[in-house]
C-alpha cells in the first residue's frame, strides 16, 4: 500500500494507550555514541556519532558535507543531522525485519529544524527501486514537535528499513524515534474507547444547498467553471429536504464533495443522494485517495430518485469523500452518509444548517475581495425555528478571533442575510475565516458548524490588463476560477507545462502526421484574463519518435524526435497559428532528466537515454529557434532548461559546447528547494551559479536574460490551509511559515537578476486526500487559495514594476533587498533575516511606510523576526537606503 494510506495525528502527550504493541524500534538519540565509519575525500566529508542500530547512508553522494552531533540543550539531549553542503542528500537508516505480512504500524518521533529544512521520514526499500512504501514530510519548525502516524502496510516484496532523508542544507534535530506493530483488534478497541456514543446519524455537515457549493466542494481541475461546467442553486426546484436544490450542468461533470471522517471505520456504511434531471451520472465513495464503491444513475426529469451506495470504509482512513460524475443537467439534494448497510430516511446531522457564499462578482469564483469591495459574506440558514439565533466568529491569519453580534432568526423556510468580516482594523489584509453556527434560546448549538475563507487584498497593479514585464508567473490549468485567482494575487504569466501541455504540446496538436488540431478556447481563456503565456514546444507524437505507435503514457510523449525537420515544422505551424497570442516559448522540459529519452527498452523496462543527450537537445534548440524566428523575429525563445547541482552544471556545459547559447533569447532553469532563503550567498545563489556553469561564474554577467521557469520552495507543504471545520483532520499547518518561505524564495531569485519566476503548480489538486500533494503551491487540496497567496499578493503589489538594485547589510544577519521603479518614483526595501540573526528592533523614519508579510501596516518599534518586513517610500532606492530605519540591538 502506498503512502496515501497514512493516518497523521499530531500526538498529544496525554493520549491514552489501550494496547501493548510489539516494539520494533525504540531509539533515544541521546545514546548516540558510535563513531561513523565513512570515507572522506576533497568533495565528501561525513563525520560524527550515531546510536546503535542506525547507519549512515549518504556515502553514495559525489559531493556532500555532513555531520552528526550529539547535543544537549536544557533538559534535551538529541542528535543533530547537519548538512552543510548545498549538494547531496543526507540519509540516515535503520534496518527492519522483513515485513512479510499485512500489518498495522505506529510511527512516532520527536524532531525539529531551526532552519525548517524539508525532510522525509519513511519506510523504504533497502534495494532497487529504493522507493518508499510509506513516507511523510512533516513541517519541521524551530520548536520541538512529537508526531504520530498510524499506517497500514501490505506485505512488502523485499527488505525494507527506516530512512530519514534530508536534501536541503541545514540541520535537522532528532530526539526520539519509535516504531510499533499493532493488531487490528488493538486499534478497534482504541476507536471504541474514543467514540463511546457511536457516530452522528449523518456524517456530512452540509446536506442542503441554498447558496450553491460550500467550502470543501470542488470542480475537477481540468474543467473550467462558468463555460464547461456550472453549479448553481435552483430555487425553482425544491428537493426532498424542502430546500432549493443544486443544479450541476455540463457536457462533462466531475465534482468532489467535502471530506468527512468515519470514526467507526470497521463497520459498513451507506452513502445516499437524491437526484433528478437529464443525462446520466455516477455517485462514487472514496477513501484515502481511492475509489471504494459507486453506483451509476439515469435521473428522471420529473421525479426525485435516491442513489444509494453501501461501502466498506478504509479502516482508520484519514479522509473519506464523495464524487459526482456525469453529463447533462443534474439536480441534487439531501446528501447523507450513515452507519449500516441500508439507507435510512433522510435527516441532517443536526436540525439546522448554515450555508455561506459571496455576492456575485468577477472575483467571487476565486473567493477574493479587493480593499474597495464590500467586506461581506452571505448566509442562508435552513432547518431553524423561532427563537434561534445565528452566531459567527471571524478569525484572521494572525490567530485573532472576534465573535460577531448574534443575528435573530425567524420561523421561515430560509433565513438569509450578510455578515461583515473586516473586524480587525490593524489587519485589513490577508486571509479571513468566517465560522458560523445556530443556537437556540437556551444557548445550545442546534446546527453543524460551517465556514468560508476569503482573501482580502490590494487590487493588483495590473488588474484587467497585460503586464508583459512582470516577474510573477505560475502553472495553472485554463479554468476560469484559477485564472481569476492567479490574476487577483498579482500573477501575470502562465507556463504551459503539465498544466496546459495538452493545449500546446506537439503530441496533442499533431497526433497523426499532417492532421492538426488546436485548443483555441483553452488558450484564449488565459489571454481573456490578461495572463501572458509561456508556451511549451515539447512532447512528440509517437509517429515522430522511435516509439512508432501512438504515445499514450506520460513519458512516452517525451522521447526525442527522430527528425528535426518534423519538430521544426511543428514549431512553425504552432507559432504561426498563435502569432499575436503567444509571444514566448520554451523548448522542451527538463531535458537533463527523465523528459529526454531515445526509446523504451522492454527488457530493462526503462527508457533509454542518448549518450549525446546534450548535443541532441542543442540541435532541437537550433531547429526550434530558427523555425520560430522565421515566423516572427520578435518571438522570445527560452533554451537550456537546466537546473542546479552537478547534474545541471554538466548539462549546461554540454549544451553550451554544442552552440546552445546562440539559439535562444533567454536562459531557463528550474529550482526546487527545501532550503531557507533570504540572505546573501544562500542556496538560491549557489543553485544558479551551478546552473550557469561554463557560461559565467557570476549571475550578474549572464549574456542572456534568465528565467526561472519552474520551481517551488514548499513541496508537500500545503494541505488544509486556513480551514478548520471543512477538513476532518488537524495537522496544525503553519500557514505563516509557508507564506514566509514562499516570499523569501521569490525575493532571493529576483535579487539574482532573474527576470521571471514560474511557481509550480496551482493545478495539483482536486479534493482533500490523506497527505498534501507533492508539488502544489498557492492553493489547498480543493483548489482554492491558501493564505500564502495573500503574502504573494502583498509582495507583488509592493515590487511590481520595480527592478532589483542591490542588497545591503543593516544589522548582523539582517539584510535589505532594495527595489525601485525605472523612473525612481517609488522604492521598496524587503528586510530579510538569516536563520541565526541577532535580536533587533526597528524605528521608522518619518515618511517611510512599513508593512508585514501579508501587507498590513506596521507602526511603532518593529521587532526583526523571521518574517519579511517591507519598507517603502517615494523616490529612488539610494534615497531609501540612506533613510533605512535605525536598527537597535536588543
Amino acid at each position: 500500500m502506498n503512502r496515501t494510506a497514512a493516518v497523521l495525528i499530531l500526538m498529544s502527550l496525554s493520549s491514552p494507550v489501550f494496547a501493548a504493541p510489539e516494539v520494533l524500534i525504540d531509539t533515544d538519540f541521546a545514546s548516540s555514541d558510535l563513531p561513523i565509519q565513512a570515507g572522506t575525500d576533497v568533495h565528501k566529508e561525513i563525520s560524527g556519532v550515531l546510536p546503535s542500530g542506525w547507519a549512515e547512508n549518504s556515502e553514495w553522494n559525489d559531493v556532500i558535507q555532513l555531520s552528526y552531533q550529539k547535543l544537549t540543550q536544557g533538559s534535551r539531549t538529541f542528535l543533530r543531522m547537519d548538512k552543510k553542503s548545498i549538494e547531496g542528500t543526507a540519509q540516515l537508516s535503520h534496518s527492519l525485519a522483513n515485513l512479510t505480512e499485512d500489518g498495522y504500524y505506529r510511527v512516532t518521533f520527536t524532531a525539529r529544524s531551526e532552519q525548517r529544512v524539508s525532510s522525509t521520514f519513511g519506510i523504504r526499500f533497502a534495494g532497487p527501486p529504493y522507493s518508499f512504501p510509506w513516507s511523510v514530510s512533516p513541517d519541521l519548525t524551530a520548536e520541538w514537535q512529537e508526531f504520530r502516524y498510524d499506517i497500514h502496510l501490505a506485505a512488502q516484496p523485499q527488505p525494507v528499513g527506516i530512512w530519514i532523508v534530508s536534501g536541503g542544507s541545514g540541520a535537522v534535530d532528532i530526539q526520539h524515534f519509535r516504531l510499533e506493530r499493532l493488531s487490528k483488534d488493538d486499534l478497534i478497541d482504541e476507536i471504541k474507547a474514543a467514540n463511546p456514543n457511536g457516530e452522528p446519524n449523518n456524517l456530512v455537515r452540509n446536506t442542503r444547498f441554498p447558496l450553491g457549493m460550500q467550502s470543501g466542494w470542488s470542480f475537477d481541475r481540468d474543467l473550467s467553471d462558468g463555460d464547461q461546467v456550472t453549479a448553481e442553486t435552483d430555487s425553482s426546484v425544491i428537493g426532498p429536504s424542502g430546500c432549493p436544490s443544486l443544479r450541476l450542468k455540463g457536457n462533462v461533470i466531475r465534482v468532489y464533495l467535502p471530506p468527512f471522517v468515519i470514526p467507526l471505520s470497521f463497520e459498513r456504511h451507506t452513502a445516499s443522494l437524491y437526484v433528478r434531471g437529464t443525462g446520466s451520472g455516477r455517485l462514487t465513495v472514496t477513501g484515502d485517495g481511492r475509489d471504494l464503491a459507486g453506483k451509476s444513475f439515469t435521473p428522471s426529469p420529473d421525479e426525485w430518485q435516491r442513489v444509494v451506495v453501501p461501502f466498506n470504509p478504509v479502516f482508520e482512513g484519514k479522509v473519506h469523500g464523495l464524487r459526482i460524475d456525469g453529463k447533462g443537467a443534474i439536480w441534487i439534494d439531501a446528501l447523507q452518509v450513515e452507519t449500516g448497510g441500508d439507507a435510512q430516511p433522510y435527516h441532517s446531522q443536526m436540525p439546522a444548517e448554515v450555508a455561506l457564499g459571496f455576492r456575485p462578482s468577477e472575483k467571487s469564483p476565486a473567493r477574493v475581495h479587493f480593499t474597495e469591495d464590500p467586506p461581506f459574506v452571505t448566509f442562508a440558514v435552513t432547518g431553524s425555528s423561532a427563537g434561534n439565533s445565528l452566531h459567527a466568529r471571524v478569525v484572521d491569519v494572525y490567530g485573532d478571533e472576534k465573535d460577531l453580534a448574534a443575528v435573530p432568526l425567524h420561523a421561515t423556510d430560509i433565513s438569509s442575510g450578510e455578515l461583515r468580516y473586516d473586524v480587525f482594523p490593524q489587519h485589513p489584509l490577508g486571509a479571513f475565516r468566517v465560522e458560523v453556527w445556530v443556537e437556540n434560546s437556551a444557548a445550545k448549538r442546534v446546527s453543524t458548524f460551517n465556514e468560508i475563507v476569503v482573501l482580502r487584498l490590494h487590487r493588483p497593479r495590473h488588474w484587467n490588463e497585460d503586464a508583459p514585464g512582470s516577474f510573477f508567473g505560475v502553472h495553472t490549468q485554463s479554468a476560469n476560477r484559477h485564472l481569476v485567482m492567479a490574476k487577483a494575487i498579482g500573477i501575470n504569466w502562465c507556463r504551459l507545462h503539465d498544466a496546459g501541455t495538452n493545449y500546446i504540446g506537439w503530441s496533442w496538436l499533431e497526433p497523426e502526421k499532417g492532421r492538426w488540431q488546436f485548443f483555441d478556447q483553452d488558450i484564449d481563456r488565459y489571454r481573456d484574463h490578461h495572463l501572458k503565456i509561456l508556451g511549451m514546444l515539447s512532447t512528440a507524437p509517437g509517429w515522430a519518435t522511435a516509439l512508432g505507435k501512438p504515445a499514450t503514457g506520460y513519458f512516452d510523449r517525451y522521447l526525442e524526435p527522430a527528425n528535426m525537420d518534423d519538430f521544426a515544422n511543428y514549431v512553425r505551424v504552432t507559432a504561426s497559428h498563435y502569432k499575436g497570442v503567444i509571444d514566448a516559448y520554451e523548448i522542451w522540459n527538463e531535458p537533463w532528466g527523465d523528459f529526454w529519452r531515445l526509446n523504451y527498452d522492454p527488457v530493462k523496462k526503462d527508457f533509454v537515454r542518448s549518450k549525446t543527450a546534450a548535443d541532441d537537445y542543442a540541435q532541437l534548440m537550433k531547429a526550434g529557434f530558427q523555425a520560430a524566428k522565421a515566423v516572427d523575429p520578435a518571438i522570445k525563445i527560452l533554451g537550456f532548461n537546466t537546473t542546479g547541482g552537478s547534474i545541471g552544471a554538466d548539462w549546461t556545459r554540454g549544451v553550451l559546447q554544442s552552440g546552445g547559447i546562440d539559439n535562444c533569447d533567454a536562459f531557463s532553469y528550474h529550482y526546487y528547494t527545501g532550503a531557507y532563503l533570504g540572505f546573501p550567498g544562500d542556496d538560491a545563489r549557489q543553485t544558479l551559479v551551478a546552473a550557469e556553469s561554463g557560461i559565467t561564474p557570476d549571475p550578474d554577467k549572464m549574456p542572456k536574460p534568465v528565467w526561472m521557469s519552474e520551481g517551488n520552495p514548499v513541496v508537500k507543504g500545503i494541505h488544509q490551509g486556513f480551514y478548520h471545520y471543512t477538513v476532518p483532520f488537524d495537522e496544525k499547518e503553519d500557514v505563516t511559515a509557508i507564506s514566509n518561505r514562499l516570499c523569501r524564495y521569490l525575493v532571493s531569485i529576483r535579487s539574482l537578476g532573474v527576470k521571471k519566476g514560474f511557481l509550480y503548480t496551482m493545478h495539483g489538486h482536486n479534493t482533500f486526500g490523506p497527505e498534501p500533494a507533492d508539488w502544489r503551491t498557492l492553493v489547498t487540496d480543493d483548489g482554492y487559495l491558501h493564505p500564502s497567496a495573500a503574502a504573494l499578493s502583498a509582495l507583488a503589489y509592493q515590487t511590481e514594476d520595480t527592478r532589483f538594485v542591490n542588497v545591503r547589510t543593516v544589522g548582523r544577519g539582517v539584510y535589505a533587498y532594495l527595489f525601485e521603479t525605472p523612473a525612481h518614483t517609488r522604492a521598496v526595501a524587503i528586510l530579510s533575516s538569516a536563520p541565526n540573526h541577532a535580536a533587533y528592533r526597528l524605528k521608522l523614519d518619518k515618511g517611510l511606510s512599513a508593512s508585514d508579510l501579508f501587507g498590513n501596516p506596521l507602526t511603532g518599534p518593529i521587532m526583526v523576526e523571521d518574517n519579511l518586513v517591507t519598507i517603502s517610500a517615494a523616490g529612488s532606492a539610494s534615497q531609501l537606503e540612506r533613510r533605512l530605519p535605525g536598527i537597535s540591538h536588543l
